[in-house]
């Protein structure tokens, strides 16, 4: 069995990840190659955050919402970004709670939007094209696959973007020099 990584660009929690895998799924090292390649993005810092308790748990995506936000917050104060999620019902839940950590007025513009291959075509296009506009109230979405494409969008700030993949083996960050508190 080989096993890849972008082993330059990781801290040192994605060996722990690594060790931990190993184990659950019993692969001995000896019969174990792993390649490790560097990333070629050198824009991106990936990085694995432990869950507590349930993936059910939204809790565990609070570090997407900035704390510092208030009354005099705009949603270009929160970071663009993707959480891409494992089935549609968990894309509207983490939606709905992302904009429920929002102060008042920026909740009523939902910012954070779900998105997927069985809403209306209409839909998803507005909700990209919002999404993908530097001045667009979209500054989140949650989606399956469908968005995929979403993230490499030249049009988003560099220095503001971010994907999360949700519900995997392990909760991964990739960040473009975004700075987050943990």
């Amino acid at each position: 069995m080989v096993l890849m990584s972008a082993w330059n660009s990781l801290n040192t929690s994605i060996h722990a990840v690594l060790k931990h895998v190993m184990e659950s799924l019993h692969m001995k090292e000896s019969n174990i190659d792993i390649i490790r390649l560097t990333s070629n993005r050198p824009n991106l810092t990936l990085g694995v955050i432990r869950m507590i308790g349930s993936p059910n748990n939204l809790a565990n995506l609070k570090f997407v919402v900035p704390d510092e936000l208030d009354s005099s917050s705009t949603v270009d104060d929160i970071m663009t970004g993707v959480v891409f999620v494992d089935n549609k019902t968990l894309a509207c839940q983490i939606a709905k709670y992302l904009n429920s950590l929002l102060p008042e007025h920026l909740r009523k513009l939902e910012p954070f939007r779900h998105m997927h291959s069985s809403m209306s075509k209409e839909y998803n296009m507005q909700t990209f094209h919002e999404f993908t506009t530097p001045t667009g109230p979209v500054k989140g979405l949650v989606a399956k696959d469908c968005a995929s494409h979403v993230h490499t969008g030249a049009t988003m700030d560099a220095s503001r973007r971010g994907a999360v993949q949700y519900k995997s083996l392990a909760l991964s960050l990739a960040l473009s020099e975004a700075k987050l508190k943990f």
